[in-house]
């Protein structure tokens, strides 16, 4: 027993990372890119939403905007100036549970929340960057239209409304009369905003943002004269920042645990790219295939399927618990009673995070090809990335890595640079709300 069997356990449930094929999802991944673009629906293309903001706006110097930040785990807000040097100013930082994360919230309830965590800030100012990490179609005055949730968010009164003149229309309620200005945006989007503002001293070819936590998705810079679906409506000859919704790209052939996975979610038949790969989901392919190997295989020991048996629910902090200490107090090391229980769980992760990172990899081929930014490696594609996952994992990034230099720079011939910015989402959406 050892690799090999794992291999051909996984292979035989359509599950093998090797067994991707890079070449032809990334074609089919850049076909439903530019079927967004064209205004193509899902399931044949990715949502591809226009945001109406663009790069090189000019921030106002020491004037205070509200930022508000719903994320897939909490919901933050603040006050955020910048000062002479252009340093964001973080001022008066509260966090709070997502509304919507722990139980089912109505419309009031859901909007309440939001309104009520507002009212205090307004004193300082009446303008709010809102970085809102769900799909929302913008409309032209920035304000957002939620088409569904992700993440595992209840708030099914939401859908369909607009986050902005929503949030008005409580703080009328409550007696607010002064009028608020909301520019709402997703937080990939924020985050490329917030690399842009720290690029000003490197030469880069362009720019993109990338977020990998409890979600997925990615933004870049369009030229218009590509947005076909706003053709008439907009300058064919500037550019737009477009956010994907690219967790909700609908790969070509899902296994069968995959699948399974799916429809034990919210959200069924929706968002399996981000089911493959985010961190919401990455203890579920984890308790999906074990469970599928324990019941069907004798790949592990009679001590390991009865106390793995017990666990009803596994989180992505817990497979890097093993793999930082296989032999440590974490409840899957506990499940091992022998080193060959302890070998065949690391290649069972080691396998989720193969595939993961193979299919961000295509994803970031596909930026540089659809734009045709980073062909020269002295002026890469800046890629902002926030997110848990991608700087927690203990495997996930060294295996991209692999994959950019291999698949994307070697294969392609394009060059990118990842940037870690502090706060990214936080100061894109001030720039946002400042500069709109």
């Amino acid at each position: 027993m050892g690799r090999a069997e794992i291999r051909k356990f996984l292979e035989d449930r359509e599950l093998l990372a090797d067994k991707l094929d890079m070449e032809s999802e990334l074609a089919r991944f850049l076909e439903h890119m530019r079927g967004g673009l064209r205004g193509v629906q899902q399931p044949d293309a990715m949502p591809m939403i226009p945001t109406y903001l663009t790069l090189g706006g000019k921030v106002p110097v020491d004037k205070p905007v509200i930022v508000m930040d719903a994320g897939g785990t909490n919901f933050r807000i603040c006050l955020v100036h910048f000062n002479k040097d252009m340093e964001a100013v973080v001022e008066h930082f509260r966090k709070f549970p997502m509304p919507g994360s722990e139980t089912e919230l109505s419309f009031d309830e859901f909007y309440g929340i939001m309104a009520d965590s507002l009212i205090p800030y307004l004193q300082y100012s009446k303008t709010v960057g809102f970085c809102f990490s769900y799909a929302c179609e913008i409309q032209p005055d920035r304000d957002g239209r939620i088409m569904n949730f992700s993440k595992e968010i209840r708030a099914p009164e939401a859908v369909g409304t607009l986050v902005g003149a929503s949030i008005q229309k409580v703080l009328k309620d409550r007696g607010v009369e002064d009028e608020v200005h909301i520019v709402l945006l997703n937080d990939t989007v924020a985050s490329l905003l917030g690399g842009y503002a720290r690029t000003n001293a490197r030469e880069y070819s362009g720019n993109a943002g990338f977020i990998l936590g409890t979600g997925v998705n990615s933004a870049y810079l369009e030229e218009n004269e590509n947005i076909l679906k706003l053709k008439g409506k907009i300058n064919p000859i500037s550019n737009m920042i477009i956010n994907m919704e690219s967790g909700d790209y609908r790969i070509s052939s899902l296994s069968p645990i995959d699948k399974e996975i799916d429809e034990a979610t919210n959200v069924p038949g929706t968002y399996s790219f981000e089911k493959m790969i985010s961190g919401r989901y990455q203890g579920l392919q984890a308790l999906y295939t074990l469970r599928e190997a324990v019941e069907t295989t004798e790949l592990f020991s009679g001590f390991f399927a009865e106390t793995f048996s017990n666990i009803n629910d596994l989180e992505a902090y817990q497979l890097d618990e093993f793999l930082y200490a296989p032999y440590g107090p974490g409840e899957l090391s506990q499940c091992c009673s022998n080193d060959i229980d302890r070998e065949h769980l690391y290649y069972i992760i080691d396998n989720i995070f193969e595939r993961a990172a193979k299919l961000v990899a295509l994803l970031f081929c596909a930026l540089h090809v659809q734009t045709g930014k980073g062909h020269n490696p002295t002026r890469p594609l800046a890629i902002t990335i926030d997110g848990s996952t991608f700087y927690k994992s203990k495997l996930f990034r060294k295996k991209l890595e692999y994959y950019v230099k291999d698949f994307i720079s070697d294969k392609h011939g394009f060059y990118s640079e990842f940037l870690q910015v502090e706060n990214s989402n936080l100061i894109g959406a001030a720039i946002a709300g400042l500069t709109n």
